[in-house]
Parts: structure tokens; sequence; C-alpha cells
């Protein structure tokens, strides 16, 4: 596949990033989403940083240095 079809494909480079930014933002909505809450906001809270932080190691392409 071509650079050309790639962007034709996504209406353009602006087009891409903004899938590329989309499917990063689902993803890391799916990972919070599955954390359990509980009775405890200090557990919740650590437990959703290490969710957000698994979900960027997991996926760097989707971060700043995969841009």
């Amino acid at each position: 596949m071509s650079t050309m079809a790639v962007y034709t494909y996504f209406g353009g480079m602006d087009g891409l990033w903004k899938a590329l930014r989309q499917e990063g933002f689902t993803r890391l909505a799916a990972r919070l989403a599955a954390v359990k809450m509980s009775a405890d906001p200090v557990r919740d809270l650590a437990a959703l940083g290490a969710a957000y932080l698994a979900t960027a190691m997991e996926n760097p392409v989707y971060g700043p240095g995969g841009w």
C-alpha cells in the first residue's frame, strides 16, 4: 500500500492523525472502564493510574513518542 493510498483512505494526513488518536483513546477508555471501583478512592486512583500506564506501555505508537 502506498502512502498516497493511506492518505486517500483517511482523507489526508489530518484524517490519519485523527483516526490514530481516536484508536488510542478508544483503547485507553476500554482499559479504564475495566478497572473495578471499590470503596477506597486511593486504591481506585492507583488502579486507574496502573491501567493508564499499562495501556501506554502496551501501545507506544499511540503516544507522543510513537508519532
